[in-house]
């Protein structure tokens, strides 16, 4: 694992937390030499935070962090790092467009008396914002707009998935945010799972009877296609084969 760290970036930390499962694993293999750089590269790299290595969050991290005695000076130094390779001023318009669209869902599930008027004003609107967002020539990374999580209450949560998931429910919306996605998994901007997450949903509400990129097959149906055609279409985006989703998923 050092050697492949070393050599690789970790495409998945916001959703299988890879390198903060390796800090675990360090500690746990008793190398302490490597406990202090593990936890400035979850600072500096993936905007770690204190709620991140609170006891409530992960018990484990937190012995780890407070075995380790980083004074606030250092943690400071080590988080400003981080947020200076963050464009703050481009996160803020996605977390207003991310924060309407789950405003107004939230409410229908709290018995709030919304009307499909109301939601497909608020996907019109957010649609234009971030259609404009995209026609600049920038990196909307999450290396550019920071993490899920960059810091508790003080920064909200912010996941773009779920917005896409909710623009790509419009039909007409959907050629334009393939291009988008495509796009940007091209560059290195986005990974592969977050577009067959997104292309897959018209399955997933039952619009079409096969998926795309099969990314939810491991764990929802039984996988009765041609293999070798689902891992050449897998592997035209850059997610790994079949066999291997469906390994990882049983472990």
């Amino acid at each position: 694992m050092d050697s492949l760290f070393k050599e690789y970036e970790p495409l998945n930390q916001d959703k299988i937390y890879e390198y903060e499962q390796y800090t675990k694993l360090i500690y746990l293999l008793k190398k302490k030499d490597k406990q202090q750089d593990n936890i400035i590269y979850l600072i500096e790299n993936f905007g770690y935070a204190d709620f991140h290595f609170s006891k409530e969050r992960d018990s484990l991290l937190n012995v780890i962090y407070s075995n380790i005695h980083i004074d606030r000076k250092e943690y400071n130094k080590h988080r400003n790092q981080y947020l200076r390779k963050i464009d703050l001023n481009t996160r803020k318009k996605y977390l207003e467009l991310y924060a309407k669209d789950q405003y107004i869902r939230r409410n229908i599930k709290n018995d709030v008396d919304i009307s499909n008027e109301d939601i497909q004003k608020i996907d019109t609107d957010n649609y234009m914002i971030i259609d404009s967002l995209l026609k600049l020539e920038k990196n909307h990374s999450k290396k550019t707009i920071g993490v899920k999580e960059i810091e508790y209450k003080k920064f909200e949560p912010i996941d773009l998935t779920e917005f896409w998931l909710h623009q790509y429910d419009y039909k007409e919306n959907r050629k334009r945010i393939e291009g988008y996605l495509y796009g940007m998994v091209k560059k290195g901007q986005i990974e592969p799972i977050y577009l067959a997450i997104v292309l897959d949903r018209p399955y997933l509400t039952g619009e079409i009877s096969t998926p795309k990129y099969y990314y939810f097959m491991s764990y929802l149906i039984n996988i009765n296609s041609n293999k070798n055609e689902i891992n050449l279409s897998r592997q035209s985006i850059g997610l790994p084969t079949i066999e291997y989703e469906i390994w990882k998923n049983n472990k």
